[in-house]
């Protein structure tokens, strides 16, 4: 055999053997308990509470899981350290002289903490690769081999409210134990958002712990919280909240509350608060804003009550609109009381007693009604009983007992907003008639919930109904714009919108008896021709002025404007 076959059939038998040896190895490694685990894993994979979003389709409340990677120094290849402390660095954004130092330890160590579900993907990636690579020496495990990598663990399940303060305490916030909703949209909806199914995977793992996925696997997948897409749009929310922030120190305000509300539809597009906290950040100076007082706070509406009388009277014909009535020049006897106005007018028509808020015209027309009727529609419009918008622990308040009404004093006080209490949401929802065209529409936050795979299933249509008839609600229209053009509320004119609205300044009740302490709002409206919209502001004990027309208007009219810099209404036209 010459020198070249000779060659030639060494390299053959070195190429037969080692593929032998190969063979022997893929054997060894697919059947000795050295590398085979045939113990069986269990997976569990937290399922996520829904988002909470805004029209303009930022998540203002959202769930994240947070992770943790760790591995055992012991564990790595000396041989393959080096590769391992580059990817490791690579991955970890840690420096490579701080991988090095990571490894002189001899137990478990952490690599990162808090880090979210897409770096834990990456990691996991990473532990994957490394595996493959058998950066990491086996264990003897309980009679066979196991090797024990870079570990990915679901630390916490974390709400995140990414604009810190933003609609709260409407918003609310959730539990950090359970993610169960306490407070606000987060306590209404919690039955929507909060998930149903956590997701488990049932297998046998392989030699680096991975479950592996065939036949036998099992698996029932997570089901997360459906999310809620709100009515309310960010921006304007943000910029009515500065208006308020800017208002309250110069009026030394308790607290101040503004809300927007779609006349046709009852969706509300702003709901703000001076009062504002941000979620785990509660100083103990701002528990008491954790409180949702547009449904829990209610109080004496004082004038703005006045148009709601008013349409009753003319429902009931016991007024008629330029009908003249004795406002006594501004004081008048009722039993022991003396009621008084700012305005001290003569006989004037009776609307008047609206445009320039006559307390001793309105005692007077409030006298004309029976008190059973008076009670019957005062329940009609809504007192007394819960405004059904979407927030939790609302309070009612309260209205005059029948037998309380057979008292003149009572009866004429409630005329101008005394001896009753409401909530902000019942009063606006009130007013809205009066732009409606006499109907009543439930307001409301939130428009529809997301389900699996983004589509968006709307919620039922709240339920209407018709409270005065569209005459009365036009009447009383009018005369809010009236209010605006000549009365109390002239500083709420705004060009080229059709504004309309009422003042009310009314004194605090404290420990029984009024104090120098007064509530001061403004509810109306603003239109044009394609969008009508009912506003409310109420400003909670001012100490530097506490007239309405001096406090709630301009805000009223801040808002009115900042709509139309956001397209929410006509702007006034440019042209000369």
């Amino acid at each position: 055999m010459n020198s070249k076959a000779s060659k030639i059939l060494g390299l053959f038998l070195v190429l037969t053997v080692g593929f032998i040896i190969f063979l022997a190895r893929v054997f060894d490694v697919a059947t000795s308990n050295r590398y085979k685990d045939i113990t069986i894993k269990r997976e569990i994979e937290t399922p996520l509470r829904g988002d909470i979003i805004t029209a303009d389709g930022y998540q203002i409340a959202k769930s994240q899981k947070r992770y943790s990677v760790s591995f055992n120094p012991a564990n790595v290849d000396p041989a393959k350290k080096e590769v391992f402390v580059k990817l490791l660095s690579i991955y970890s954004k840690k420096s490579e002289s701080e991988v090095y130092s990571l490894l002189k330890g001899d137990d478990k160590i952490i690599v990162a903490t808090d880090i979210d579900a897409r770096d834990a993907k990456n990691f996991r990636q990473l532990s994957t690769v490394l595996d493959k690579m058998q950066v990491f020496i086996p264990k003897r495990v309980g009679g066979r081999f196991l090797r024990y990598g870079l570990e990915v663990v679901e630390n916490e399940f974390f709400r995140e409210y990414p604009y810190q303060d933003s609609l709260e305490p409407v918003l609310g916030y959730v539990k950090v134990e359970d993610m169960g909703g306490l407070l606000g949209l987060e306590k209404f909806y919690n039955a929507a958002l909060i998930p149903s199914q956590k997701g488990v995977t049932f297998g046998q793992r392989d030699v680096g712990g991975n479950i592996i996925f065939n036949e036998k696997t099992k698996n029932s997948f997570r089901q997360d919280g459906m999310s809620i897409k709100l009515f309310v749009n960010l921006k304007l929310q943000k910029e009515v909240e500065r208006i308020l922030d800017e208002a309250k120190p110069g009026l030394l305000a308790d607290s101040i509350m503004a809300c927007v509300m779609d006349t046709r539809t009852g969706k509300i597009l702003t709901i703000a608060s001076s009062n504002r906290y941000t979620p785990y950040s509660v100083q103990q100076g701002t528990l008491a804003n954790m409180k949702v007082d547009f449904v829990q706070y209610v109080y004496e509406p004082g004038s703005t009550i006045k148009p709601i009388i008013f349409s009753m009277l003319l429902e009931e014909r016991r007024v008629n609109i330029g009908e003249m009535i004795d406002c006594k020049l501004g004081r008048f006897q009722l039993g022991q009381k003396t009621v008084v106005d700012e305005h001290k007018m003569g006989i004037v028509p009776a609307e008047y007693a609206i445009v320039f808020s006559s307390n001793v015209g309105m005692t007077q027309l409030a006298l004309r009604m029976d008190s059973s009727s008076m009670l019957d529609w005062l329940k009609r419009f809504g007192f007394e009983q819960k405004s059904s918008v979407d927030l939790p622990f609302e309070l009612v308040g309260n209205i005059p007992k029948k037998a309380q009404l057979s008292s003149e004093v009572v009866k004429g006080i409630l005329g101008y907003g005394y001896g009753m209490r409401c909530n902000f949401m019942q009063l606006i929802s009130a007013y809205n008639i009066f732009n409606n065209k006499g109907v009543m529409v439930t307001p409301r936050i939130t428009s529809s919930v997301v389900i699996d795979g983004g589509a968006e299933q709307a919620l039922p249509e709240p339920a209407t109904r018709r409270v005065i008839s569209e005459n009365t609600a036009s009447k009383i229209k009018n005369i809010l714009i009236e209010v605006v053009e000549k009365g109390t509320g002239t500083s709420a004119k705004t060009s080229p919108l059709e504004i309309g609205g009422k003042t009310g300044t009314a004194h605090i009740a404290k420990n029984g008896i009024y104090a120098k302490a007064f509530n001061s709002s403004f509810f109306g409206f603003a239109n044009d021709s394609s969008n009508r919209y009912t506003i409310g502001v109420l400003v909670v004990e001012p100490k530097t002025k506490h007239f309405a027309a001096d406090t709630a208007v301009p805000i009223f009219k801040k808002i009115v404007t900042t709509m139309q810099e956001d397209g929410f209404l006509t702007k006034p036209s440019t042209l000369p």
